[in-house]
């Protein structure tokens, strides 16, 4: 079973990545157009005992089996050399008359061999907001989601008047400093 949340980070929102082979550091990828995007979900199993009735009765604990979260964003300024240097990266894309891009060898697991990335969401502060509401404080520090895969394909609509770079990532929860964290507020 899972449940969800959805909320939006709010406002122009600086969006960065690392953990890319052959690039060091954060890169900023760009500012959104209406802020992030995001959905959490909690999986759980529902413990059921004889006590209560059986697998036919209410449960009688609900285990938490972990957390993941779907970021989704529009970029209307961003940088295009490091979106060209992001697109060769993905499985399977290629420009015609060059070399495919990177190739993913069917049962490669993720997380061991380098696939995920790390996602820097850093709005910018706007203090009048922050001043009216202490949960607006909360959503415009940053957001740091350590281990994040890009599993929707980067929409790009280069060449035109006004050109946006569309991102689907998903967050996935993972041992930092010895805690099992889904994001946190680290934003070096």
């Amino acid at each position: 079973m899972a449940s969800s949340r959805k909320f939006n980070v709010p406002g122009a929102v600086n969006v960065r990545l690392s953990g890319l082979t052959g690039l060091s550091g954060l890169q900023d990828i760009g500012w959104t157009e209406d802020g992030v995007e995001v959905t959490e979900r909690e999986f759980t199993i529902e413990c059921k005992t004889d006590r209560y009735g059986g697998v036919q009765g209410p449960a009688a604990e609900v285990q938490s089996l972990g957390m993941e979260a779907e970021l989704r964003f529009t970029v209307t300024e961003f940088n295009t050399e490091f979106m060209m240097y992001l697109r060769s990266r993905f499985p399977g894309n290629s420009t015609i008359g060059a070399n495919p891009g990177r190739i993913i060898t069917p049962g490669t697991l993720k997380f061991a061999n380098g696939g995920l990335v790390r996602c820097l969401l850093q709005g910018a502060l706007d203090t009048a907001a922050i001043a009216a509401s202490v949960a607006v404080a909360e959503l415009a520090t940053p957001l740091n989601y350590p281990f994040c895969e890009i599993i929707d394909a980067v929409s790009f609509n280069l060449g035109t008047r006004h050109q946006k770079l569309q991102f689907v990532l998903k967050a996935r929860q993972g041992v930092v400093s010895s805690n099992v964290v889904l994001w946190n507020r680290d934003n070096t």
